[in-house]
């Protein structure tokens, strides 16, 4: 990777399109709105990684902490409604509305397609750079969620968000 340069993969195929870290690889480059993979990036392995994904102009990296077993999860980020932007890895959008337990709305800033291709990623601890959510919801009540096939629904126990400005 250059200092300013954006890595395009094929954002309609995780399988295919990603740029694949192996196993006990390491990402040293710069993670910047000017440097990072607009795309899908996948890592195999049961090390602790940074994706430096993004949509092209905005870096929203993913954090993973070790998993237990050897696992290839792949992962992009979208901008944009869930709504109104279809998900690859399930070729649909989702309703903002279709919320489950103590999930009361849906940010329609952008979206994380998390792919487990082979292996379990149950348990694994994840950390997110997100946009500017301010007008949306206070850090106190932000946590991660995910789609389900029907709803979305929470995928911590508890809101964990250091903050709700750009890259907390």
């Amino acid at each position: 990777f250059g200092t300013s340069t954006i890595t395009s993969t094929v954002r309609a195929n995780h399988s295919n399109g990603a740029l694949k870290f192996a196993d006990n690889s390491t990402y040293t480059g710069g993670t910047s709105d000017a440097q990072h993979v607009n795309g899908y990036v996948s890592k195999a392995g049961n090390d602790a990684f940074t994706f430096p994904v993004g949509s092209g102009t905005d870096l929203r990296r993913v954090t993973i902490a070790a998993p237990v077993a050897n696992v290839t999860i792949s992962t992009a980020w979208f901008a944009g409604s869930p709504a109104t932007v279809t998900d690859p890895s399930d070729g649909t959008t989702h309703s903002l509305t279709a919320v489950t337990g103590a999930i009361e709305a849906v940010s329609p800033v952008g979206f994380w397609d998390w792919v487990n291709p082979a292996g379990s990623d149950d348990n694994v601890a994840v950390t997110v750079s997100i946009p500017d959510v301010t007008s949306f919801a206070e850090a106190g009540n932000l946590r991660l969620v995910g789609w389900n096939g029907t709803g979305w629904v929470a995928l911590s126990s508890n809101p964990s968000a250091s903050g709700a400005t750009e890259n907390s």
